[in-house]
């Protein structure tokens, strides 16, 4: 089971559907998690990342309850952008005891991240996708990750690099690169 997380534009600028799709096609469930949090505010993250981490974590529960058969401790997170950065908070023990739980995800995948979110100390095997062009979110602060953290950084290609857009938001060009995504997609999926 993979929850999906959108980043700040919101869930309609995402094409999380597309990886879910790859997830499905591979035998995976994807479940795409909703949030409250105000879209479009890509300025002060930080905030939001903890209410949305408190969301997965409802959601995690929510599904357990509705499906108890589902193996919620096989359970990873793959988000894009402030969903991404959301995500690192469960690969650390200090991230879980600030969102107040003990159960970490299995894994996470985090295209395009703030990679200064991560502890020295990770506990859960992460993969971090990035692009060398990426003004956002730097390449440069994912590098020297405990060994737990695999980074893949793409040259040429810019934030939002999974997505089917070619345009720029608040002075940060989104653009589509198709060798990244198709490599990091063959990575999560392997």
């Amino acid at each position: 089971m993979v929850f999906l997380l959108h980043g700040c534009g919101g869930q309609e600028y995402s094409e999380l559907g597309s990886h879910a799709s790859n997830l499905t096609d591979s035998g995976f469930i994807a479940v795409e998690v909703l949030s409250s949090v105000p879209v479009g505010n890509c300025d002060n993250v930080q905030p939001y990342e903890f209410t949305r981490g408190k969301h997965l974590i409802a959601a995690r529960e929510q599904i357990q309850k509705i499906v108890p058969e589902a193996d919620i401790s096989n359970a990873f997170i793959l988000g894009q952008s402030q969903g991404a950065s959301t995500g690192l908070w469960f690969t650390s023990k200090s991230g879980l005891e600030q969102l107040g739980t003990s159960n970490p995800f299995r894994g996470v995948i985090a295209y395009y991240p703030v990679c200064a979110r991560m502890t020295d100390i990770v506990i859960s095997p992460t993969l971090v996708f990035v692009g060398d062009k990426d003004e956002w979110t730097p390449h440069w602060l994912c590098k020297g990750q405990p060994k737990e953290v695999e980074v893949y950084i793409y040259p040429g290609a810019y934030h939002a690099f999974d997505r089917m857009l070619n345009s720029s938001y608040g002075g940060h060009i989104l653009e589509y690169n198709r060798d990244a995504d198709h490599h990091s997609r063959k990575r999560y999926i392997s």
